[in-house]
C-alpha cells in the first residue's frame, strides 16, 4: 500500500483530524493528485478560514490544477493578511 493509500484510509477514518487532513493534502500535492488536495484543504477550511497553510496549500493545489486565476486571488488575499510572510510572497511570484 503507498502512503498516499494509507493517509486516504486513515482520513477516511477520521475526517475531522486537520493534521491529518494537511498531511494528506500535502502528500497528495506530492503525488500529483491536486485535485484530492484542493478537497482536504478546503475541509481544513471549513473548519478553520484562517489556517495559514491549508490556504497556502489550497493555492499551490489550485494552481496545479490550472485554476490560476482562483490561485491568483487567494495568493493575494494572503498577502494581505500576511504582507511579511515570505513563503506567502514567493509562492504568489512564481
Amino acid at each position: 500500500m503507498s502512503q498516499l493509500e494509507a493517509l486516504r484510509r486513515a482520513v477516511a477514518l477520521s475526517p475531522e483530524n486537520l493534521p491529518l487532513l494537511l498531511l494528506f493534502a500535502e502528500a497528495c500535492l506530492g503525488e500529483f493528485q491536486p485535485a484530492e488536495a484542493c478537497t482536504a484543504y478546503e475541509r481544513v477550511l471549513e473548519v478553520d478560514p484562517s489556517h495559514r497553510d491549508a490556504r497556502l496549500g489550497l493555492a499551490r493545489a489550485l494552481n496545479q490544477t490550472g485554476r490560476l486565476s482562483e490561485a491568483i486571488v487567494r495568493m493575494e488575499a494572503m498577502v494581505r493578511d500576511h504582507p511579511r510572510d515570505p513563503e506567502v510572497r514567493r509562492l504568489l511570484s512564481r
